[in-house]
């Protein structure tokens, strides 16, 4: 990305991590939507935030900074597992003059591990081997989608909300996913992202006193199971239904791309 061509004056917030996690950020993400860079002179890794006035309140360009990073950080911890943590700093304004007005910090935190990359090669016509382009890494892509696809972007701010792993938010999170499938005339067990059996246990126990006073119910709605899910089955359950849900979006997203309608 050429920094030099961003337009001034410009919001941005300032992120801290680990430098091989905020090169990951500042190589993928420098698109429309979302432009992450790293400042030659100072060393920082800088995101913008467009769609506010020199005029804005800072509060308000917080607001919208922070709601980014909640769907990126969810993001990130579905596609990396959020081995590491990145937070993020101050709320500044680049004046035209390039100066820059530094406003309050936040506490937010993203996860990101590192990728390995490896070049694919094609025989091309010649009969010379070629790399073929590289795809977008999954967190581009589904940052992407979640951009434009509220369903998605909740999913991903649920996934990492303080009790994202407990009964109380894994139930909703499953629920977020379940009904988005069955608005489509179909089911998770349809889709072959989790059994009839492993749905109902994972219901079950989430509605009975097996999951103890982190019930989603004051009161016991179902009888216990014969077996009951544990809390580290619940999460893995709940994963691997996100995971086939997210393919299939994306996949979707693709084949829409790849067969545009002709008017």
């Amino acid at each position: 990305m050429d920094v030099a061509q961003l337009p001034l004056p410009r919001w941005e917030v300032d992120l801290h991590g680990d430098d091989r996690d905020l090169k990951h950020l500042a190589q993928y993400f420098t698109g429309d939507g979302l432009r992450i860079y790293e400042e030659g002179k100072t060393g920082q890794t800088l995101m913008v935030v467009e769609g506010f006035s020199i005029e804005a309140d800072h509060a308000d360009v917080l607001t919208a900074a922070t709601e980014k990073v909640r769907v990126l950080s969810g993001v990130l911890k579905v596609v990396h597992q959020a081995r590491t943590s990145l937070s993020v700093g101050g709320v500044m304004l680049r004046k035209l003059d390039g100066t820059r007005h530094v406003y309050a910090s936040m506490l937010v935190t993203l996860g990101v591990r590192a990728e390995i990359h490896a070049e694919v090669l094609r025989c091309d016509s010649n009969g010379q081997f070629v790399p073929v382009p590289e795809p977008a890494p999954l967190t581009v892509r589904l940052v992407a989608l979640a951009q434009t696809d509220p369903v998605v972007a909740k999913a991903m701010r649920m996934a990492v909300m303080p009790d994202a792993g407990t009964w109380r938010g894994l139930v909703p999170l499953f629920e977020v996913i379940d009904h988005d499938v069955m608005r489509a005339g179909s089911s998770v067990v349809k889709k072959g992202w989790a059994s009839k059996t492993q749905q109902k246990r994972f219901e079950h126990t989430a509605s009975s006193s097996a999951a103890g006073d982190a019930s989603r119910h004051g009161h016991e709605r179902f009888a216990p199971p014969a077996n009951p899910m544990t809390l580290d089955e619940a999460r893995a359950f709940v994963q691997m239904v996100m995971h086939g849900w997210i393919a299939d979006r994306l996949a979707q997203t693709d084949t829409a791309c790849n067969n545009p309608i002709n008017p």
